[in-house]
């Protein structure tokens, strides 16, 4: 759970990319069909630029409170924890398709 506001700011991104990756993931995928692929570009436009404001806030709050280094430290763990939950994630999603 984030304790504060940065922690929140860094989960936010994470979880944000992920969600812009999916987005390219699924666009990519052969059979889309053109009204879902318009959907997908807008809310990837729209994601990308809201994920780049949400890290610039972050790292402009850690400056702010003279702790810059720790957006970096904090957005390191966050990576390395969604790492292992979409790996799980993954897994589970290939089985529910198989079925």
């Amino acid at each position: 759970m984030p304790k504060d506001n940065l922690e929140l700011l860094a989960l936010t991104v994470i979880a944000e990319t992920r969600a812009l990756d999916r987005y390219h993931t699924h666009a990519g995928l052969p059979g889309t069909d053109r009204e879902t692929l318009e959907v997908l570009k807008a809310v990837s436009a729209d994601e990308g630029w809201h994920l780049a404001w949400v890290e610039a806030k972050m790292r402009e709050l850690a400056e702010i409170r003279g702790e810059p280094e720790r957006a970096d430290s904090i957005l390191k763990r966050y990576r390395e924890l969604e790492r292992q939950v979409y790996a799980t994630f993954v897994a589970d999603e290939a089985k529910l398709m198989r079925s």
